[in-house]
């Protein structure tokens, strides 16, 4: 990935994206999951304000945003410290990560299908509708999908580009990491009856399909760039 200026990786982005449309519209596995976590509850979904689950959501989402913060504070060192590559490395985690859950932040407004508790078969009052389907008349507020939450983890995907670029030896190390954070957020979300898997898996590709957009902007920058040429004062 770091040697090529061809962005032959969102071909994995995008089959990752039509894996989400398969699940919601070939696959039972959102309502089977779904179902299984809301049980035969009548009065939604058992877990939705469970203490522990709670506390989850607030740890990854505060983990998430510390992280951030700190890969700040290292980045700005750096630079006061003239650490270019290190520099360089954060500067483009940050950016990206935050353009990565701006994007997913966005269509996650606008979206027009509602969360599983908000569904009527789940003791909500919203029809449920499969990806791509005409949205009905009561199809409820909608701004679930993708997954808000996953984002919080898989906003990371950069980290795994930057090892790519810079430290390739860690590249596979911080793919798994970001993997199963992402994977993590996504599940707890799930349990509480918030998101269905498709909604999570939309998440891991949108994420990733803006990463690699701007890495390949990144790279195309750079190459453009004139070479340095040396002082002859010295």
């Amino acid at each position: 990935m770091a040697t090529t200026r061809k962005p032959y990786d969102l071909l994995v982005w995008l089959g990752l994206a039509l894996t989400a449309v398969f699940i919601s519209r070939c696959s039972p596995i959102d309502w089977q999951v779904a179902s299984y976590f809301h049980g035969n509850e009548a009065g939604g979904f058992p877990l939705r304000n469970n203490a522990f689950w709670l506390m989850a959501h607030s740890l990854t989402r505060g983990l998430s945003a510390v992280m951030w913060l700190a890969l700040l504070a290292f980045t700005v060192h750096q630079y006061s410290v003239k650490q270019t590559t290190a520099f360089y490395a954060g500067r483009f985690i940050l950016l990206t990560s935050l353009w990565a859950l701006a994007i997913n932040g966005l269509l996650k407004t606008h979206s027009v299908h509602s969360c599983p508790w908000s569904l009527a078969a789940f003791g909500g009052h919203s029809a449920f509708f499969r990806l791509l389907d005409p949205e009905p008349i009561d199809a409820g507020s909608g701004g679930c999908f993708p997954s808000g939450h996953a984002a919080v983890g898989f906003m990371w995907w950069p980290v795994v580009y930057a090892c790519a670029l810079w430290r390739p030896r860690l590249t596979r190390h911080a793919g798994v990491a970001v993997a199963v954070f992402g994977a993590l957020c996504g599940a707890i979300q799930i349990v509480r009856g918030a998101h269905f898997v498709s909604h999570v898996v939309m998440t891991a590709a949108v994420t990733g399909a803006c990463t690699s957009l701007a890495f390949h902007m990144y790279l195309r920058m750079r190459a453009e760039q004139p070479p340095a040429i040396p002082s002859l004062l010295t």
